[in-house]
């Protein structure tokens, strides 16, 4: 069993009429998951509740903005609070992320060999595809206990999609996952 024993989320501040850079592959995944589980008239529903356009491209540029109306949308239009969504969503986009780039996977054996290989094999990798995109920073300790500490930093603060993305990550390796939030600046 891996235990990630805390996480912890920093968010740079961010300057006044400026936004973070989300890249449309995340929008693509979200749609996705959405379409598959609720129906595409909800996805429609959700993008107009949320106000935004919708037309995403996977190697676009939107701003970060935009994920944020459709997580806050999410609760009103599918019936779903804001952490619990966000936690779906990172779980649902696993399955989606193996089929689209498996060699990210393949060369991983287990949850924690992923977690440990992601800042300096995935997220390169992701750079690479996705020009201009910004990952998260990632540092991990080993516990007393055998788990692992994982300090998470992200401009864009979805840490809760993070924690579905871990679990999504066991579920494909077919590991036991607990996790204990230590601290975050992420309120849920």
């Amino acid at each position: 069993m891996l235990s990630v024993l805390g996480h912890r989320v920093v968010r740079r501040p961010q300057q006044a009429g400026r936004f973070f850079v989300m890249k449309g592959i995340i929008f693509n995944l979200l749609e996705e998951a959405i379409v598959q589980s609720y129906g595409e008239d909800k996805w429609d529903e959700l993008l107009a509740a949320a106000e935004v356009e919708g037309a995403y491209t996977a190697v676009g540029n939107y701003p970060d903005e935009d994920i944020r109306a459709l997580i806050a949308a999410a609760e009103p239009v599918l019936g779903t609070e804001s952490s619990a969504f966000q936690r779906w969503f990172g779980t649902e986009a696993v399955p989606r992320l193996i089929a689209k780039y498996p060699a990210f996977f393949a060369a991983h054996r287990s949850t924690r060999d992923f977690l440990l290989g992601m800042p300096g094999h995935v997220y390169p990798e992701m750079r690479k595809v996705y020009s201009g995109s910004s990952t998260p920073a990632m540092r991990f300790r080993e516990a007393a206990d055998g788990g692992m500490l994982m300090e998470y930093w992200s401009s864009l603060r979805l840490c809760l999609v993070m924690e579905g993305v871990m679990v999504g990550v066991a579920r494909h390796f077919g590991d036991a996952l607990e996790m204990l939030r230590v601290r975050s600046t992420q309120r849920t």
